[in-house]
């Protein structure tokens, strides 16, 4: 165990940057983050709704105005991704596993899953525990957050665990993650605040040639962040979470890191990867700003205005004095006593054309440099579509947004290989304790990333069934993607069946006819009264 002596917050920031800043990058917090909104913040020129509320916003009448792009950027592949993630399957079915005789699903139990699932009616282990593992790790949920999370930060971490005697695959944040110095050995850092207590709990393994050994250290932690190593047990228990014999752990025959960590965009010069959203801060400000500054503009010359000569601004003072008692409060009902000016002017209406404030082209451009630098189509946040949609086929839009599905699948190709390789490793954990579950990396199913209508869908799909390179129960399955297997197979034997309904006539000598009920005799070479004299005869 490498004893650790601090763990500041400068250490974090100078291994895993400050990934805090594109997070409120992501949510949308820039007048916290942005010099140019504190200042007119606090000069009450516009306030931020989402950061002081409607409290301080009351007197203040122009919002600070914040053109999100920076969630746009990372949400759009997030959304292609997600769509087109599919349930595990395994690349062992059971008809092709040789020694079929070896699982006797009576006794089948599998350590970290429920007896009740792998019963008698278990007919393919390899499958059921993958599902299991599926369930247990809550993919469903878990599959936007991490894509999401592994844009904005730069990295995500993938750890097996065992919870209440079932494993499931864990994602935690990159900032946990640190690899030491001499290559073998990984450590993850958790930060846990009990009351006034601050402590670090760090789960640690170390490859060697021949096994992997881990272990589990809580460290008290000063407001200076030096570390003291806890000894009582009831803290260390409270702490991690876990029993006795799982603070120490040695795998026989594993060489390499139950952790996984997938960087976003790695280079030689940050191995942890980087944000998506790094060096876009300035443009973002900058689409703030300009929309902020149209809209102050807006709110001061917007408004129509009215100007009278200056004999009827007298008038009008001198009736709001009596009135009110005061000079400045008029009601309109006086503009009717009125006088006109030797030019025969006695009131005009003013405003300014609305259509030239700001500089609408110019935010435009800022957005579709962020754009390009992030790989993201312009069409995919429809910035620059004109009015109204027109009917699109599938490929046509696909073409529209050819950049952000083309990295869309590059990211889906590396997050495939991070699930896999996690889901291997709660695949090894389980072989520990029963040898017949199959140490593999799961096929994960993938579907299309962009929707088709149905009709689209069942033409393509009928298309590949009659040229023979789909099968029908595929064919079916594509075209009622919403139906259960049961329904599927069900539909498919109905299908099979109406092929087969043919009797046995026709099976020898063809589909019916009027030939097939005369056992393919002519009509007009048979006559049953010939016939008949014949056998008379």
């Amino acid at each position: 165990m490498a004893e650790l002596k601090t763990f500041t917050q400068e250490e974090i920031v100078e291994t895993h940057g400050d990934m805090f800043l594109y997070r409120d990058l992501y949510d949308g917090f820039h007048s916290k983050l942005f010099d140019r909104a504190k200042a007119l913040i606090e000069q009450g020129e516009i306030i931020d709704r989402i950061e002081y509320g409607d409290v301080k916003a009351q007197n203040v009448q122009t919002p600070y105005i914040v053109v999100n792009i920076s969630k746009m950027i990372v949400d759009i592949p997030t959304l292609f991704i997600t769509r087109s993630m599919g349930k595990l399957q395994t690349n062992y079915p059971i008809n092709e596993i040789e020694d079929d005789e070896d699982f006797n699903t009576d006794e089948q139990h599998i350590e970290g899953t429920n007896d009740d699932t792998f019963n008698s009616e278990l007919f393919d282990l390899q499958q059921e525990t993958l599902d299991q593992i599926e369930v247990n790790s809550n993919f469903s949920k878990w599959h936007g957050m991490n894509i999401k999370q592994w844009q904005i930060d730069g990295g995500i971490v993938a750890v097996p665990e065992f919870i209440n005697g079932q494993v499931k695959l864990s994602f935690k944040e990159r900032n946990v993650y640190y690899e030491l110095e001499d290559g073998k050995t990984y450590q993850l850092r958790y930060i846990v605040e009990r009351g006034d207590d601050k402590y670090v709990h760090v789960h640690e393994e170390v490859e060697g040639e021949t096994e992997l050994i881990g272990s589990h250290t809580v460290y008290s932690m000063d407001d200076n962040g030096d570390l003291i190593e806890v000894d009582d047990e009831e803290i260390i228990f409270d702490i991690t979470k876990l029993e006795r014999d799982q603070l120490h752990y040695i795998l026989k025959g594993r060489k390499r890191t139950l952790f996984v960590y997938l960087p976003y965009s790695p280079t030689f010069m940050n191995k942890y990867g980087r944000s998506v959203l790094i060096g876009q801060e300035g443009k973002q400000d900058e689409v703030n700003w300009t929309m902020t500054r149209s809209s102050q503009i807006f709110e001061r010359n917007g408004k129509p205005r009215i100007s009278v000569s200056k004999e009827v601004m007298e008038r009008l003072m001198d009736v709001s004095m009596e009135r009110y008692g005061v000079d400045n409060k008029f009601d309109h009902r006086d503009l009717e006593v009125t006088t006109i000016d030797e030019e025969g002017r006695s009131l005009e209406i003013h405003q300014i054309d609305i259509s030239k404030i700001g500089d609408i082209s110019y935010v435009k451009d800022i957005i579709k440099m962020m754009l390009m630098e992030t790989q993201t189509s312009e069409k995919a946040i429809d910035f620059f579509t004109s009015e109204g949609s027109q009917a699109q086929s599938g490929t046509a839009k696909f073409y529209d947004l050819f950049l952000s599905i083309m990295k869309a699948e590059q990211m889906r190709d590396e997050y495939i290989k991070f699930i896999q390789q996690g889901v291997e490793n709660c695949m090894w954990l389980l072989n520990q304790s029963n040898p017949d579950v199959i140490i593999e990396k799961p096929i994960i199913v993938q579907k299309d990333m962009m929707p088709v209508t149905s009709k689209e869908t069942s033409t393509l799909n009928n298309q590949s069934y009659a040229a023979g390179t789909q099968s029908l129960e595929q064919t079916v399955r594509n075209n009622n993607p919403d139906k259960s297997e049961e329904w599927i197979m069900e539909e498919v034997e109905k299908i099979e069946g109406e092929r087969t309904s043919q009797d046995s006539m026709s099976l020898l000598r063809g589909n019916m006819s009027g030939l097939n009920f005369n056992d393919n005799i002519d009509e007009e070479d048979t006559n049953p009264v010939d016939e008949e004299l014949k056998e008379m005869e």
